[in-house]
């Protein structure tokens, strides 16, 4: 298939290798480090493909650290134990638990120095402690997410974008009938639009 690029149309074979080249260099580059470097494996596809890349660029055996909880529905442990078979790595699992959470809680949003965004960050400081033991320097897959899209905001984006257009035909609410597909549209169609599409898109100018 094509994609269009900059004005040009590009195979989207040739966009896959370029990226994956530049990904390589990336890793590389970061991990230019005199006192080594760990990887923190949460089981993802993002730190999986960092884990991949940097095992195989290197002959020393790649440190990976990784978090397990104690509830199975969210617990990524199986899939991080999976990557680290793989690629030989010297993986650490730390198992953390319930009171764990609430014991840290605290000292965590004392470091975050706002409310925490995410119950995770309790237990990536805790992971952050234990692998500085191994190296001050931890690639992660931070930041992959924003690069690519990957979150279910930036699809719900999408389709506030498509919405906002109807919208601006002149098409109310009680003209969308409330069957099937259009319960969406209907639901949308009931606030300001593009005021929606910002605080999905930055939250944080929103806040007082």
């Amino acid at each position: 298939s094509f994609l269009e690029q900059n004005g040009r149309v590009e195979r989207e074979e040739d966009l896959l290798d370029r990226l994956d080249a530049q990904l390589r260099e990336s890793v590389l580059l970061h991990t230019a480090s005199d006192v080594g470097f760990t990887v923190q494996l949460s089981g993802g596809v993002d730190s999986s493909l960092i884990t991949a890349m940097t095992a195989s660029a290197q002959s020393n055996r790649l440190h990976t650290f990784s978090v397990a909880v104690w509830d199975r529905r969210v617990d990524e442990a199986p899939y991080q134990r999976l990557v680290a078979a793989r690629f030989h790595t010297q993986h650490v699992q730390l198992d953390r638990t319930g009171r764990d959470f609430a014991d840290q809680m605290e000292r965590a949003t004392y470091y975050s120095d706002a409310p925490l965004a995410q119950a995770s960050d309790v237990f990536l400081m805790v992971l952050c402690q234990r692998a500085r033991e191994a190296s001050k320097v931890v690639l992660t897959g931070e930041g992959a997410d924003e690069l690519f899209g990957g979150y279910e905001r930036y699809r719900k984006l999408s389709r506030l974008r498509w919405y906002a257009r109807v919208q601006q035909l002149g098409l109310k609410e009680w003209m969308v009938p409330p069957v099937g597909p259009f319960r969406g549209l209907r639901k949308h169609l009931r606030y300001d639009i593009p005021m929606s599409s910002q605080l999905l898109h930055q939250p944080r100018a929103f806040d007082a």
